[in-house]
């Protein structure tokens, strides 16, 4: 009995410290985050970004952050695969379909929307105004 429920134990300790990977789109990038378990971030991993019809020559290479994370931009629509490795014995690897419109891409130029530009004014203004009214009454004017 003592012995299978010490084999329970380091069977769900194993478990709890497989690489896992979870991948969240957000135009025009592409965020993997990797954990042990569902928890603990899978920090400093070495990471590779292959890129579709390219399956031998990374596209990408670097290490995951302080949460796990690492980021790309795929340069062209089709099935990117990513592999992450700790260097500890945990490696896991997932394809990522990636089929976005070039016209749902932002542009180069990037921009503020309308609704960015106003709301920029308006804190300029009310600054500005703050400012003007401090110094007059501190009588802040020049001696």
């Amino acid at each position: 009995m003592r012995t299978l429920i010490l084999l329970l134990l380091a069977a769900s300790a194993a478990v709890a410290h497989d690489l896992e990977l979870r991948v969240q789109a957000a135009r025009p990038a592409v965020v993997v985050y990797a954990t042990y378990g569902t928890t603990e971030p899978t920090t400093d991993a070495d990471v590779s970004v292959f890129a579709p019809g390219a399956p031998s020559s990374p596209y990408q290479t670097g290490f995951t952050d302080l949460h796990g994370a690492f980021a790309f931009v795929p340069a062209e629509a089709g099935a990117w695969r990513v592999v992450i490795d700790d260097g500890y014995g945990h490696r896991a690897e997932q394809e990522i379909a990636v089929d976005w419109d070039k016209a749902d891409e932002p542009s180069a130029g990037g921009g503020r929307s309308p609704l960015d530009k106003a709301i920029l004014g308006v804190s300029v203004i009310f600054g500005i105004t703050g400012l003007l009214l401090w110094r007059s009454r501190s009588g802040g004017g020049a001696s």
